[in-house]
């Protein structure tokens, strides 16, 4: 089974191999939680934990909330909603992969995508990455296996990767533009694609990121994070679009 066709009740037995607490009550919410995002209810069942990160910033950011066994609801939630929709767009209009290209998931979370780029591609090498000791990663180790993708905790040592994909993955940094400037320095990729929804709300986004001694706004910190990726070297495909226009592709400008 392709990885873009995971079940829900797949997803759930491999919770359960990494959590003792997934119970009914976990599965009743997250099957509300789908519904959530189709506007079929007003309830959220993670609500509360939106609240408890957005009260955290008054203060210090509450990192806790990734623990939670109900972040894992998202994560499946948003993958069957929205991501392995312009996933596949994405997949569609890759032209160009061969068996020497490589290509990395920033911030893997449970590795669907990372799932899925593999099974659509699998000569070519593709890597994760993923805070090690955390559920996310455990979830994500037993997907690796199965479509046989590396799983990393850094992107140091791994050296050039020609393709970065980051849904979502730098706005949850409160230093954003210094983290690109290190994965660029990292990876040396001919190809980002990035999301940029430092401009929504998010459960783990800042209401303000930082550069130096800067405190940016969400608004600004968009336009700076394009500006940073011009200044490295990439370009924006205008042409490009996948799934609401996003996410954005970057390609550096000799390519």
């Amino acid at each position: 089974m392709l990885a873009n066709q995971i079940s829900i009740d797949e997803f759930i037995q491999t919770l359960k191999m990494v959590r003792s607490d997934v119970d009914d009550q976990f599965v009743d919410e997250l099957h509300q939680l789908v519904k959530f995002y189709q506007g079929k209810t007003d309830i959220n069942p993670i609500a509360y934990l939106m609240d408890r990160w957005t009260n955290s910033l008054e203060n210090e950011p509450d990192y806790s909330v990734y623990a939670d066994k109900r972040y894992l609801m998202e994560a499946w939630a948003c993958w069957h909603i929205y991501s392995r929709v312009y996933i596949s767009n994405i997949i569609k209009k890759m032209p160009l992969i061969n068996e020497s290209i490589s290509l990395i998931d920033l911030g893997c979370g449970t590795a669907l995508t990372t799932s899925y780029f593999k099974a659509s591609f699998p000569d070519i090498r593709v890597i994760g990455t993923q805070l090690k000791d955390t559920d996310q990663w455990n979830v994500a180790a037993f997907h690796a296996k199965i479509h046989g993708f590396e799983l990393v905790e850094s992107t140091k040592d791994l050296g050039f990767v020609n393709i970065v994909f980051a849904s979502e993955y730098f706005e949850h940094f409160e230093r954003p533009l210094e983290h690109l400037e290190e994965i660029v320095a990292d990876l040396n990729p001919y190809m980002l694609i990035t999301a940029n929804s430092f401009n929504t709300v998010g459960l783990g986004h800042f209401k303000t990121y930082r550069h130096g001694n800067e405190l940016i706004d969400q608004k600004d910190i968009s336009k700076r994070f394009n500006k940073k990726l011009r200044e490295l070297g990439y370009g924006r495909f205008q042409d490009v679009k996948f799934w609401n226009n996003k996410p954005s592709v970057w390609a550096k400008d000799e390519y």
